[in-house]
């Protein structure tokens, strides 16, 4: 379904993708109504529609997302409809969702958790940062 490069993922993504580059480094929450690709870092919160995290980016707390594809490495929580975790990256943390796909070499330490609409579940509120 995807190509290998992140960047046919994001050929997938809906309408209008905002770019985190390598560049950009966020401390604090984001809210953005469209999809993301982030090869940059954000030590936050992220609620987005879909959301790639490249090879070089890295999420450490807290998204919330229709879907998310993971070449990078994501410490914290994440509540999305479909997780897809791809090889060589890395996530530590609890994960929420309706489906969750790992493919061979994705490294995953923590909590899986099935749900029928896990976004439900998510609480900026609650953000253990």
């Amino acid at each position: 379904m995807f190509k290998s490069n992140s960047s046919g993922v994001a050929n997938k993504m809906h309408g209008s993708v905002t770019p985190l580059g390598s560049h950009v480094s966020i401390d604090g929450d984001v809210e953005i109504a469209g999809d993301v690709t982030l090869t940059g870092r954000i030590a936050g919160s992220l609620r987005c529609r879909a959301l790639v995290v490249e090879p070089d980016g890295e999420l450490q707390g807290f998204a919330v997302c229709d879907s998310i594809v993971i070449f990078g490495t994501v410490i914290g929580q994440i509540y999305a409809n479909t997780i897809t975790l791809k090889g060589g990256c890395t996530v530590e943390g609890e994960a929420y969702h309706q489906q969750l796909i790992l493919e061979n070499d994705a490294y995953f330490e923590g909590k899986s958790r099935r749900h029928e609409d896990p976004k439900s579940l998510a609480d900026f509120e609650d953000d253990p940062r």
